[in-house]
Formats: C-alpha cells, sequence, structure tokens
C-alpha cells in the first residue's frame, strides 16, 4: 500500500498485478518468482527495470516521477536529514522490532501446551529486554519529531511519511 499511495501522491499512472500466494505454505508461485527470486512484495516492473524491496522501490520511483522534490526533500536543505533518518528508520529499526514480535507470536502459537510456560518466559524475557525498549525509543522519538511539526520530515508530506505507516 505505501507503493500505492506514493504513485497516487505522484499522479504517476500504474497497474496491479495480483498473484496468488500457496494458502498452505504462503510461498510465492513460480511465475511470481521468476520477477521476484525472493518470492517478496512488492515488486515493480517499469520498462526495463525490476525491483522489489519497498524503499528501492520508493527511492527509484522518486528518482523517475518526482524530478520537483514534492515528496523528498532536496539535498542541502534543513528537512533533508530528517526526512533520511525516517525514511529508514521505517526498514531498519522498526521493521525488525516489528517482525521479532510476529515471530515471537508465531513460535508461542505453535508451542506445544507443556512447552509454553518456558518458551514464553524466554520470549517474555527478549520482548523486556530488547524489543520494547527499543520500540519505545523509536516510538519517543517519533513523538518528539512530529511534536514539532505535522509531518516527519517537516511542514509538508514526504515519501518518509509514507514509508512510516505501516
Amino acid at each position: 500500500f505505501r507503493i500505492l499511495w506514493l504513485m497516487e501522491a505522484l499522479g504517476v499512472d500504474y497497474d496491479i498485478k495480483h498473484y496468488e500466494r500457496d494458502k498452505k505454505t504462503r510461498l510465492a508461485p513460480a511465475e511470481y518468482k521468476a520477477i521476484s527470486p525472493l518470492g517478496t512484495a512488492p515488486v515493480i516492473t517499469d520498462g526495463d527495470v525490476t525491483l522489489s524491496e519497498t524503499n528501492a522501490i520508493m527511492d527509484y520511483i522518486l528518482d523517475t516521477y518526482d524530478t520537483d522534490h514534492v515528496l523528498r526533500p532536496e539535498g542541502g536543505t534543513p528537512e533533508r536529514a530528517s526526512y533520511l533518518f525516517w525514511f529508514h528508520a521505517a526498514q531498519g529499526s522498526m521493521m525488525p522490532l516489528l517482525l521479532f514480535r510476529a515471530v515471537f507470536g508465531m513460535i508461542m502459537t505453535r508451542t506445544p501446551l507443556i512447552l509454553k510456560p518456558i518458551i514464553g518466559k524466554v520470549l517474555g524475557k527478549a520482548e523486556q529486554g530488547f524489543v520494547t525498549p527499543r520500540m519505545g525509543a523509536i516510538l519517543d522519538k517519533a513523538e518528539n519529531d512530529l511534536g514539532a511539526g505535522p509531518w516527519f520530515a517537516g511542514d509538508r508530506l514526504t515519501a518518509a511519511d509514507i514509508v512510516m505507516s505501516y
């Protein structure tokens, strides 16, 4: 959805192609892996360019279609550093923590009942000692930065705001 939001914000025409994942394994079908070998989403094709990974796609779209720097502050502007931080914090700091939480939840639902108390304690310690404090620090910074202005990189919407929307 973040890629779609970016495309809409820039007024770029696009088509969506849907691929059905295997209902049991949730793995991508062969035709999708032909364009995205890791089987990950999203992926775009634009002429001869095929690209996956959200932030890589966003950078490509911005390089190609945001020539007026509508959604990405120009280098040397005061907003650029905040933009770069939040644009990369979304995938580099927040996403791994959210992934840990999701994996911990999956482990707990698949753990045999007899082992749940032990596994729950181990995962609880990891959550309390690692995930929660780091997520708290990121959210505190977000509150602070958004307290200074309506958007992550100043007074206008940027791709950093779009990528931060999970």
